[in-house]
């Protein structure tokens, strides 16, 4: 994660999330395959990625974990 992510942020119950031009798809990819309980679904482009969560609360767990797999703020 380290390498394709730039910054991950709460919307909602969503967790909204920034990679470096065309590593989207990837990161979609191994999000799907990581079975983390937060995630309800994926969608993304070339460098955003929206991340289904069912609630508020999951949204900010999971933007937490993600900052921390990837070493962001």
């Amino acid at each position: 994660l380290r390498e394709s992510l730039v910054s991950v942020e709460r919307a909602g119950n969503l967790a909204v999330l920034r990679t470096r031009d065309g590593l989207g798809p990837a990161l979609v990819l191994r999000l799907t395959e990581a079975s983390l309980p937060q995630v309800l679904g994926v969608i993304g482009n070339n460098d955003t990625l929206f991340v289904a969560t069912a609630s508020w609360n999951q949204a900010q767990e999971l933007v937490g974990v993600l900052r921390r797999m990837a070493k962001l703020p």
